[in-house]
């Protein structure tokens, strides 16, 4: 083999390997996705709701709840409690990411703008601190022209691997 060839060989090598692991982040990804997504679809009040994970990684995740007129406050907006429910949901997901139990001990939410006139509100979920029994996320939430809806935390009491049995089986 010459010289180039060899060069040749390995910048083509090069340049396809960012492409593969970008391929098999997103194939994990998917993987992670349908199994929370299963937690919500295990669940009967989500899935009334009709939540959707969009994301996951360690310690984020990120959802969507579409519009739904069973869910309209009087003035036609999506009701506050639908929102507070899918808010801690999310937020609950992202907790549990480091496969830790998790239950609420303590919400804030600000309701800046009500969300009206979209198909859907977006989450996004983070931890930002995450102690021996404590796990603090804050989320925000945005209508699908992307404008802020609401924010806010939630802290939740965490045990060390101990999620339910069978809570990513079917």
């Amino acid at each position: 083999m010459k010289e180039w060839q060899i060069c040749h060989s390995f910048s083509m090598e090069a340049a396809f390997a960012p492409n593969i692991i970008t391929i098999w982040r997103f194939i994990m990804e998917q993987i992670e996705i349908a199994e929370y997504q299963k937690i919500l679809e295990r669940n009967p009040f989500c899935k009334l709701l009709g939540l959707e994970v969009t994301s996951v990684s360690e310690g984020h995740v990120q959802g969507r709840i579409p519009f739904d007129s069973r869910f309209q406050n009087m003035y036609g907006d999506y009701h506050g409690g639908a929102l507070y429910a899918a808010a801690d949901t999310f937020c609950g997901l992202a907790a549990i990411t480091y496969g830790s139990y998790v239950t609420t001990i303590d919400a804030n939410m600000q309701y800046l703008r009500a969300g009206r006139d979209t198909e859907y509100i977006t989450y996004d979920a983070s931890v930002i601190k995450r102690g021996r029994t404590i796990t603090v996320v804050q989320f925000s939430c945005c209508d699908d022209k992307g404008t802020l809806i609401n924010t806010g935390t939630f802290s939740f009491y965490s045990k060390e691997n101990a999620c339910p049995a069978g809570i990513f089986e079917k």
